[in-house]
């Protein structure tokens, strides 16, 4: 088996990056705005809960009332 010469793509790591400079390490580009999302994590935790606990609470009701309702109907055949 030969080996075959791999090429290797050489990255120049000291171009100024559009998102964050090397030497910042807060997250924020040059206008200040952060990038990361650390500002609003909490809030975003709970809004994910949130979501989920509607989901699972919307798992427990709707069964029952869809059963509720069927049920009569489909006695009356």
């Amino acid at each position: 088996m030969k080996n075959k010469k791999q090429d290797y793509k050489i990255i120049d790591t000291n171009q100024e990056s559009s998102i964050t400079d090397s030497s910042d390490t807060t997250g924020k580009d040059k206008s200040g705005k952060d990038l990361t999302g650390r500002d609003n994590i909490a809030s975003s935790v709970i809004y994910s809960w949130i979501g989920h606990l509607v989901l699972i609470i919307a798992g427990f009701i709707m069964p029952r009332i869809i059963d509720f309702k069927l049920n009569p109907k489909l006695l009356d055949k």
